[in-house]
């Protein structure tokens, strides 16, 4: 670990808190996995869940200390609440908690994920329909549109938003997606598309839009300004990007 890590970080990393499993085939325990072992990291979360509270939590992760730590203070900071008490646990509570740095802010997003994963998995077993779309408690019956953060990581011009709303529209789409992908003349690049469905990632509001992030894509893309630019030659979406130590011509090329 890096010597610039936090105290509280370096705690969680070397002596961490609540690791193990739970019984998956009580239908008291939720359990919920996020990430992938692509990206680097996996989190899996299990909860214990008696008379509306969490009785018990317990985590597995494989990857980097960052993820270890957002998973082990997780734990701490569910264990004996009442399930209307952690609807109001964001990712920016872990990463503040810990001191993340901004690239390792992914890690506290996948510990939210799985944390809303393992809550909509344990309705699911009670009869309360399919786990990933429900939220944290038994009053909630609202789909993957209705979970989204208040936070915005983008800001959007309003040339931006009002063609990816045109873009919505046009194609009868859900939401807009806007990730990181590897490529470029510089090592990445931005994809910004459709989809029809609501995608695997956090979902953010502009008004009428709905935009979904990956997590891996998170701490890459955090704080830019996206605008959209049509000179009669060339149309695109252009990113100012506080994270990015490098751009290309382009503009959609970039390295952080």
């Amino acid at each position: 670990m890096r010597k610039n890590y936090s105290a509280i970080l370096l705690e969680h990393y070397n002596n961490p808190q609540n690791i193990g499993e739970l019984d998956e085939s009580n239908k008291n325990v939720g359990t919920g996995t996020s990430g992938t072992a692509a990206c680097g990291d996996v989190l899996r979360l299990q909860v214990l869940i008696k008379n509306g509270k969490i009785e018990n939590a317990k985590f597995k992760t494989f990857g980097c200390g960052s993820a270890i730590a957002s998973s082990s203070l997780l734990t701490q900071l569910i264990k004996g609440k009442k399930l209307e008490e952690i609807e109001n646990i964001k990712n920016s509570d872990i990463a503040e908690a810990l001191s993340l740095p901004k690239i390792k802010l992914h890690c506290s997003v996948l510990a939210e994920e799985a944390l809303k994963m393992a809550i909509s998995d344990y309705w699911a077993k009670n009869g309360r329909g399919k786990g990933e779309n429900r939220c944290y408690t038994e009053r909630s019956s609202n789909k993957k549109e209705e979970t989204m953060t208040k936070e915005s990581p983008l800001k959007l011009t309003e040339a931006a938003k009002n063609r990816m709303l045109d873009m919505v529209k046009t194609q009868s789409a859900k939401c807009i997606s806007v990730s990181v992908n590897h490529g470029g003349c510089k090592g990445l690049v931005y994809d910004i598309k459709v989809c029809k469905d609501i995608p695997d990632g956090m979902l953010f509001s502009y008004g009428d839009l709905k935009i979904s992030i990956p997590a891996d894509a998170l701490p890459l893309i955090d704080g830019s300004s996206v605008d959209y630019v049509d000179n009669g030659v060339q149309a695109r979406f252009k990113f100012d990007n506080p994270n990015q130590t490098g751009c290309c011509g382009c503009g959609m090329s970039f390295c952080a």
